[in-house]
């Protein structure tokens, strides 16, 4: 088998970090297996992540309205894009696979990161109206993420606190990754390592590496093809009708994000499906990409093949920091209810009944209960429309 090249794309600040550790594991694993490692340390190379016209060399094309999508990609055809992306994109062209490594920050990427995203992955190079998703520039290589969270599994399952991480990772793996033909891989999540034993961090890195042999021959993720989409400005961009009426007696959406008002696929984010001739909609039992996978019988417990028992918080301080060097966990700060963990700042923070952010019952803000009969379908217009009151539905607004 030919030599495969691997670009990885780190961000975090300290090498004494849970996050650096997997960061080495990797680098190890991979290289003995005969493979090439490129590494965009995006910290230590102080990579800009501000998008601005110093990314263009030259004059613009429109010197009247600086439009940055338009210039990057005309700049891109001319060779006249500064030499930080043009690195970054030779990095790309030679790679196979990309693996993204962070802590997770509000849900998603860390700005340094997410600016390697604005900037590298210009119109042109890696994406067009003709070449995206599964017929993307990037169709024939890999590309996976690779992160560490301050929350236990269970707060990320579809009844937890942060809801479904299903819907956390849908636009990171299809709104960037796909969405520039990336066939994505099943993420690597590294669950709560912060407030986990020694035994635990260790267990996290034994799976990966065990992970990281048989990489190359994982199935990727499952992603709505384009051939099932009018892909016209007349037709909308929308699923052709036959593909809706196919759907419509089946128990599933087609994906997390096109799950037309029904249950998501399970783990349709976080598990390759097995090939299924029958139906699309099938969800695999294979779930080897979480360090952690959620106990559902306990709501506090991690998983047992990864001996790890996440620390309960800590009344006075639920979002205490932690140095995290991968050998010791760090106790909760007792002084410090708001310091943020430093390998994720997510754990998100118990509610203050003295608080002026807590829920008023002048303030019209009375959270909708749970809707009992479909626990797990989606309501097509959640967070873009406001529902209005329904004295007979437990999921109404509530006016008081």
């Amino acid at each position: 088998m030919a030599q495969k090249t691997v670009l990885i794309v780190y961000a975090h600040q300290s090498p004494g970090s849970f996050n650096a550790a997997v960061r080495n594991v990797t680098v190890k694993a991979l290289e003995e297996q005969g493979c090439r490692v490129i590494m965009s340390d995006l910290y230590a190379m102080n990579f800009r992540a501000n998008a601005t016209y110093d990314d263009i060399i030259g004059d613009w094309k429109n010197p009247e309205l600086f439009q940055y999508g338009e210039e990057t990609m005309h700049a891109w055809k001319e060779g006249r894009l500064s030499e930080d992306i043009v690195a970054e994109q030779n990095k790309i062209k030679e790679a196979d696979l990309v693996i993204f490594q962070f802590p997770l920050y509000w849900f998603s990427v860390p700005a340094i990161m997410k600016g390697w995203m604005d900037r590298v992955l210009t119109q042109g190079f890696a994406f067009s109206l003709e070449k995206m998703y599964n017929n993307g520039v990037f169709k024939d290589k890999k590309a996976m993420l690779s992160f560490s969270t301050g929350a236990m599994p269970t707060m990320f399952r579809p009844d937890g606190i942060n809801g479904d991480i299903n819907v956390t990772l849908w636009p990171l793996q299809n709104g960037i990754l796909h969405f520039c033909g990336f066939q994505v891989l099943a993420p690597q999540i590294f669950w709560c390592p912060v407030h986990s034993p020694h035994v635990a961090r260790t267990a996290m890195l034994e799976g990966w590496q065990a992970r990281l042999k048989g990489l190359f021959a994982e199935r990727p993720l499952t992603f709505a093809p384009c051939e099932l989409f009018d892909l016209s400005f007349q037709g909308g961009f929308l699923l052709h009708p036959s593909v809706r009426e196919e759907y419509r007696s089946l128990p599933y959406g087609i994906t997390t994000g096109h799950h037309l008002g029904k249950p998501l696929p399970p783990d349709n984010q976080i598990t390759a499906q097995p090939p299924d001739e029958n139906s699309g909609n099938s969800a695999s039992e294979d779930n080897q990409i979480t360090a952690q996978p959620p106990d559902e019988d306990s709501a506090n417990s991690a998983c047992e093949d990864n001996q790890i028992t996440p620390q309960p918080p800590d009344e006075d301080s639920a979002n205490s920091a932690s140095e995290d060097n991968q050998i010791t966990a760090q106790p909760p700060d007792e002084n410090s209810a708001n310091s943020a963990c430093e390998d994720n700042q997510i754990t998100p923070q118990p509610p203050d009944e003295d608080s002026a952010n807590s829920a008023s019952e002048d303030n019209q803000i009375t959270p909708q209960p749970p809707d009992e009969d479909s626990a797990n379908s989606a309501s097509e217009d959640n967070q873009i429309t406001a529902q209005p009151p329904d004295e007979n539905s437990a999921n109404s607004a509530s006016e008081d």
